[in-house]
């Protein structure tokens, strides 16, 4: 079974959904920068537990695409309701258990294992990577075993996960579809929209 992330829109006045963008273990680690591990899912529900999770944490309070819309936002965009916990391992192996649920980022009200692994995801610090892009950042410099970059933090998933397949079909937009007819849409404006999973 293969987990995709679509974006929805209306568009005027056509409801629109982007094409497919795929997420295998290779993108999520990538997406993490390997700062935790990405398990060994046993099924649908757990990729889509461990990809919300962490999108919860670093997500912005506003202005973002937010999702998984019918998984945890309603319809309208607001919180459905916390969706239990679960356990998020580093890659330095330390196991922390984390809300599945929506706090304003920066405000400590939140458990104790939302924050620590919210500063670990958001800390700005040298990496070196395969590729010479992350997100929107260029690396600086070459680095004899790949692309360094002085100050990356994980980006929250749907620009990371636009701008790669964009980068990777060397593309500068996603193509969007009307959702009833199939037809393709061309969207020349901004969008305000949000994203949902999809599986076959």
């Amino acid at each position: 079974m293969k987990i995709y992330i679509q974006r929805k829109a209306n568009y005027k006045n056509t409801e629109i959904v982007s094409e497919k963008l795929e997420l295998n273990e290779e993108i999520l680690s990538f997406w993490l920068l390997n700062r935790v591990e990405v398990p060994n899912f046993n099924n649908a529900q757990e990729v889509k537990n461990f990809i919300t999770a962490i999108n919860l944490l670093i997500e912005p309070v506003s202005g973002g695409v937010y999702g998984p819309v019918e998984y945890f936002y309603d319809t309208d965009l607001s919180p459905i309701e916390s969706l239990g916990n679960m356990v998020i391992t580093t890659s330095s192996g330390e196991a922390i258990e984390v809300e599945m649920n929506k706090y304003k980022m920066w405000d400590d009200n939140q458990p104790e294992g939302n924050v620590k692994l919210r500063d670990i995801l958001q800390e700005e610090k040298e990496e070196v990577l395969a590729i010479k892009s992350y997100s929107s950042y260029s690396a600086e410099k070459e680095h004899n075993s790949g692309f360094t970059f002085s100050s990356l933090y994980v980006d929250y998933l749907i620009p990371f996960l636009s701008i790669y397949y964009n980068e990777k079909n060397g593309k500068n937009a996603l193509d969007w579809y009307d959702l009833n007819s199939g037809d393709k849409v061309e969207v020349v404006d901004d969008v305000d929209d949000h994203w949902v999973f999809s599986e076959d």
